[in-house]
């Protein structure tokens, strides 16, 4: 018989219309060897002492409503023109705090409440 090679983990995916605080953002990297960031995240309910995560994954042009989309316009800011100046350091999105508008897939959506 085969043996598992899985280890467990206590986190759970985000979910839509929850607040999180992001606590760590690290580099990950799949058994098949896809490329990506965990981000690792709490609840802001006082009450709620799950660990949260999701990785989002690496790709050369990412969509906004993707995964990794959705963080860096979240995180990101405007010019004075309104246009969009991407964040793509992750070191400035920690303790950042972020509601889950929509987590369906090709719609998500986060935004910062921190602003």
């Amino acid at each position: 018989m085969p043996m598992i090679k899985s280890q467990l983990i206590n986190e759970k995916d985000v979910e839509t219309g929850k607040d999180y605080v992001i606590l760590e953002v690290a580099d990950f990297v799949s058994p098949k060897n896809d490329k990506g960031y965990k981000v690792t995240l709490t609840s802001t309910n006082l009450k709620d002492k799950q660990v949260y995560s999701c990785i989002l994954w690496k790709r050369e042009k990412v969509g906004l409503n993707s995964k990794l989309g959705a963080f860096i316009v979240a995180l990101s800011a405007f010019n004075e023109d309104g246009e969009l100046v991407p964040n793509y350091d992750t070191d400035t999105w920690l303790n950042r705090r972020i509601h889950i508008v929509d987590w369906t897939e090709k719609k998500r959506k986060v935004v910062s409440i921190d602003d």
